[in-house]
């Protein structure tokens, strides 16, 4: 073969790597290892809740994941649930994967210890045997299951860690009460006084909690039940209450007070998307004082800063590329308004903030690069990025391409997305008329080169060999758009602030994701 007509190297690594298979667009992409998938899965799981591509097998997929890890190494199933509930604030699926846990031989030896780290409120105890039941049915008398020793003993232990009061307040009328898992699991009381507290669960006598929910439902939304209700009030309740203080014309000013303390927020653990949620609804309120309102925007800006103030900062050069496409309009779940592109600019605002010096841009069918003005807060810059129309295809590469064309030297790369890339320039002709339309069946891509895999390549080969990049899964559908034997590749997923940690972590010791989880220990 001549020297000046040879294949294109990089082109045929990415064709022919082991690891390489299609993602729901049939774009290029990669499989991860069975704990790789289950943790991007995991930790961008809103259990049940749909998602833009079909999502009806999620379940089934991960209970295959969780059996095939279970043999390998059972403890990391749990120690994976732990991550999620305790740095990821998630609930629902550290409680699948606890019980999940359950049914494998291999993993009752941890489950004990686990357990009761797990299970961080009291309504997760009713949660997890109701998914239990679900899971295999119902148990002693009424059916054939029966609730392993180890898991039964971890429940009662977690029967240790709360109050009257948090008992009071979750002790609903759903299908599992308190009391029945309080009757399967024995938890033996430790002195008279909690002795006595069993026994009311047991009886259902515990004191009604004065809580925002039963002051609104007694008195009404009045101005005066929320005075008297609001210093009693969790932090993601007046966060979520805002509108309502405004329609009854509350004094803001000591509902910014707490919006704003440094202590309530660090101690709400509230995903970033929560406070532009939060924004939003003021925005298009009409209800209650103009000058309030405008107060109360700024409080909630105000506590997005705050939330993140004790983020690690980034020497260098950063550059942070943001998925706008189609996909990413879908919402994160039934009853939110927010969407995964919300998400992800709000991440990358974050990200942009965080940086030395920082580029920051959105890709879809185009890619543009966005000015962002680092004084600005957050929450405006986000909404900056949200607003940057580029159309609905997903052609990530182009944020390569541009790095590449511009020979710009940045010490990492940051990629928001759900990660359903593909060229949208391979099948001209036929699939760019129905652009962003799913019920079209898309050919396979022609092209191995415009993918973020081999783009990488030749920015390293021609560019900075030494680059780091961060690709930030926020929809988890079991792909990766990069390989993971790439070097200085780390993959992350998730939607809290503490997925940035690993950014200083992995480029002073290479620790990625898998190894942080391997760690945790209840």
């Amino acid at each position: 073969m001549g020297k000046f007509n040879q294949p294109n190297i990089i082109e045929k690594e990415i064709e022919n790597h082991p690891d390489r298979t299609v993602n729901k667009e049939n774009g290029v992409a990669f499989n991860p290892t069975a704990k790789t998938d289950l943790t991007l899965r995991v930790l961008t799981w809103l259990v049940n809740e749909p998602k833009f591509y079909d999502n009806s097998t999620e379940n089934t997929e991960i209970k295959n994941l969780v059996a095939s890890i279970a043999a390998e190494d059972p403890e990391f199933i749990l120690q994976l649930a732990l991550y999620a509930r305790k740095e990821m604030y998630l609930r629902s699926a550290p409680i699948f994967l606890l019980v999940e846990a359950s049914a494998h031989q291999t993993c009752k030896p941890y489950l004990k210890q686990y357990t009761k780290s797990i299970i961080s409120r009291v309504d997760e105890l009713t949660e997890t045997l109701a998914l239990f039941i679900q899971r295999n049915g119902q148990i002693g008398s009424r059916g054939k299951a029966s609730i392993p020793n180890s898991l039964k003993e971890g429940l009662a232990d977690a029967f240790h860690s709360f109050n009257e009061y948090q008992y009071g307040k979750y002790d609903q009328n759903g299908i599992v009460k308190l009391k029945d898992v309080l009757r399967l699991v024995h938890p033996k009381p430790k002195d008279e006084k909690e002795s006595e507290l069993f026994k009311k669960i047991r009886d259902r006598t515990l004191a009604t909690p004065e809580t925002w929910e039963t002051q609104i439902s007694g008195k009404g939304s009045t101005k005066e039940a929320w005075v008297t209700i609001l210093p009693k009030m969790g932090y993601m309740a007046v966060l979520r209450n805002l509108r309502n203080f405004l329609k009854v014309g509350l004094d803001v000013a000591p509902v910014s007070a707490i919006l704003t303390n440094p202590e309530q927020v660090a101690k709400s653990k509230q995903f970033p998307y929560r406070f532009l949620s939060a924004y939003k609804v003021l925005e298009t309120e009409s209800e209650g004082d103009a000058f309030a309102r405008q107060k109360l925007m700024e409080a909630v800006s105000v506590a997005l800063e705050l939330s993140t103030a004790n983020l690690p900062h980034w020497k260098g050069r950063t550059f942070v590329s943001s998925d706008n496409s189609g996909s990413m309009d879908s919402p994160l779940t039934d009853k939110s308004k927010m969407t995964r592109k919300e998400v992800g600019n709000v991440m990358a605002a974050l990200a942009y903030r965080n940086s030395d010096s920082a580029i920051a841009s959105v890709f879809g069918t185009y890619f543009k690069t966005v000015p962002l003005n680092p004084r600005n807060t957050v929450i405006s810059n986000a909404q900056t990025l949200i607003n940057t129309d580029v159309d609905c295809s997903t052609n990530a590469y182009l944020c390569m391409q541009y790095l590449i064309e511009h020979k710009v030297n940045v010490d990492r790369i940051l990629i928001f997305s759900d990660m359903q890339c593909y060229d949208s320039q391979a099948t001209e002709g036929f699939y760019s008329m129905f652009s962003g339309y799913r019920g079209v069946s898309r050919p396979p891509q022609l092209s191995y080169g415009n993918t973020l895999a081999a783009m990488l390549k030749h920015y390293k080969r021609t560019v900075n060999p030494n680059v780091y990049l961060y690709s930030f899964d926020l929809a988890g559908y079991g792909t990766l758009q990069f390989p993971q034997d790439e070097p200085n590749v780390c993959l992350i997923s998730g939607f809290s602030e503490r997925i940035f940690d690993f950014i200083k972590t992995y480029e002073e010791t290479g620790q990625d994701l898998i190894s942080k989880i391997k760690q945790v220990k209840p």
